[in-house]
Formats: C-alpha cells, sequence, structure tokens
C-alpha cells in the first residue's frame, strides 16, 4: 500500500503543472466477507493545454475557465469566471484468493 501511495504522490508531483492544485486519496474498505475495495481518486484544476503542456504565464499554470455554447466564459454570481475542475477515480476489488492479504 505504501508504494501504491507513493507512486500516486510521485505523479502528481512530476505533473504539477498539469495536476494543478492536485491531490490525491486511496481509501480502502471492507465490502464485503473476504473482498475488499480500493477506491483510488485524484482531483485537479483543469488547466490549458497547448501542444501536450500545460501553459504558463507568470510562473503559473492557466485556469481553465469553462465555456459557454458560444465560447463565451460562464460567470458565477460574483461575475467571476468559473473554472474546471477534474476528478478521475479507479474502484479496485481484491478478493482473499487473490493472496494479497498474506
Amino acid at each position: 500500500m505504501l508504494e501504491v501511495l507513493e507512486a500516486l504522490h510521485h505523479e502528481i508531483e512530476i505533473n504539477g503543472n498539469e495536476l494543478n492544485h492536485g491531490w490525491g486519496a486511496i481509501i480502502v474498505s471492507d465490502n464485503q466477507d473476504g473482498l475488499r475495495r480500493m477506491d483510488i481518486v485524484i482531483s485537479w484544476d483543469g488547466v490549458v493545454i497547448e501542444s501536450g503542456s500545460a501553459v504558463i504565464e507568470n510562473g503559473e499554470a492557466v485556469a481553465l475557465a469553462v465555456l459557454d455554447d458560444a465560447g463565451s466564459p460562464i460567470l458565477n454570481e460574483a461575475g467571476e469566471e468559473v473554472y474546471a475542475h477534474r476528478i478521475s477515480a479507479v474502484h479496485i476489488f481484491i478478493h482473499e484468493d487473490s493472496a494479497y492479504f498474506d
């Protein structure tokens, strides 16, 4: 489990520009007798990507604005642009017969 956490942390760090304000979590639960569930989640703020890399201005990745159908930024109640937020999750089930519990 520690190796998985370290790998997740490493991926978030090396992709820091693309995973702006990124964080990750692994939640392990007993789904039923002999079966455990692992939920792996990464959350980050969307950024503008050009040619496969984050666009950087003033040392910061440019936040990805949410646009309407006409291509105009969507504004919140305060008149500020709304920015994209991303979440990726994977669910893994591990049965005791897989020998992962030994």
